[in-house]
């Protein structure tokens, strides 16, 4: 049997993110209405100005640094293409997740913010290695 493409696993990593958020706000939505923000704004309700750019230069650092095909990345794009599908559903994107006073936000938030802190830490061990081989 052969051994699936990486592009074709990658797509179906992708369409499972997205299955899995959609679905938990799904969920939400029917069975916890009341717990349900639409946000309207940005990431995590706050600087709706700057998610693009923080967005861009992710996606160009990955670029630069050859990891369009990381797992990271991967699980960046899928959740913000389920934030982007709730813009298109409902206008704005499902919220439902509150701790404490922080700002509401979904499941794609947070998988969104696990893979850039990832990709940051990866970067910077990454930096850190070849300075020490430098010297």
């Amino acid at each position: 049997m052969p051994k699936p493409s990486k592009l074709i696993i990658s797509i179906l990593f992708v369409l499972l993110i997205i299955g899995l958020d959609q679905t938990s706000k799904q969920l939400v939505l029917h069975y916890l209405p009341k717990l349900v923000f639409i946000n309207m704004h940005g990431v995590l309700g706050i600087l709706p100005g700057w998610v693009g750019y923080v967005a861009l230069g992710v996606l160009l650092i990955s670029l630069k640094k050859k990891v369009l095909g990381s797992f990271w990345l991967l699980l960046i794009v899928a959740a913000g293409l389920s934030n982007i599908l709730d813009r298109l559903l409902y206008g704005g994107v499902v919220d439902f997740i509150q701790i404490w006073q922080f700002p509401v936000f979904n499941l794609a938030d947070s998988l969104i913010t696990i893979g850039v802190i990832a990709i940051s830490l990866k970067e910077f061990k990454q930096e850190k290695t070849e300075s020490i081989k430098e010297k």
